[in-house]
């Protein structure tokens, strides 16, 4: 079974599987002229007619696969990137680790007694050894910048932040009395989010983009 596709250079004959994947993909404008036997007849009509058409390109799904095919800019993840790395050489500066971390760490007494909650967020933005700032800058920027081109921007940014503040929540509570810091919960929570979604929405994400996702990156 196969559908014809009319251009501006000539019609192409593809397969009707080859077909769903070009609309999946975004690759066929609603406006194609198409022609498919068991629907159109002998006629050319536009996809945007069919209701095929419109089953197949669920626009939700067509810009998700557009995302990840698309080179793009992750900005949200530069950003956080950018934020990490300066907040490190803020802290090798003369008296610098010691002001973050009775600043901005996340510890228990400050957080419970001082009422300083910002501290939730404010850790996960610190680091001060550059093993620990290594691990985290490359996990924040391979993990963040295929989640951004997929789930877009505000996403990208409303997850990594709840999963710092979770991820501290957690750190709190476990070890009360010694303070953290680092974006280990951000890059767990977008690690996670990675892999279930791999999991659950498989067949919408591009072959070459699969690798980024599920059980792709569950040895991480």
């Amino acid at each position: 079974m196969s559908v014809e596709l009319e251009w501006p250079d000539g019609i192409e004959q593809i397969s009707y599987e080859e077909f769903e994947q070009r609309v999946h993909d975004g690759e066929v404008p609603p406006d194609t002229p198409i022609r498919f036997e068991v629907v159109t007849g002998d006629q050319f009509v536009p996809a945007e007619e069919l209701e095929l058409f419109h089953t197949l390109a669920d626009p939700d799904i067509r810009d998700f696969r557009l995302g990840l095919r698309s080179p793009g800019i992750p900005i949200i993840t530069a950003i956080l990137v950018g934020l990490q790395l300066r907040f490190y050489f803020l802290a090798k500066l003369p008296g610098g680790s010691e002001l973050i971390v009775e600043k901005w760490a996340n510890w228990a007494p400050a957080i419970l007694e001082g009422g300083e909650v910002y501290r939730l967020l404010s850790y996960g933005f610190l680091q001060i050894g550059f093993s620990h700032l290594l691990l985290n800058v490359l996990f924040l920027a391979y993990i963040g910048w295929n989640l951004e081109r997929g789930m877009g921007r505000k996403n990208l940014l409303i997850l990594f932040v709840f999963s710092v503040f979770v991820g501290g929540a957690f750190s709190l509570l476990m070890t009360p009395g010694r303070p953290s810091l680092g974006s280990s919960g951000g890059d767990f929570g977008l690690l996670a989010a990675a892999v279930v979604f791999g999991w659950k929405h498989g067949e919408m994400i591009p072959a070459g983009a699969r690798k980024f996702f599920g059980w792709g990156v569950l040895p991480y």
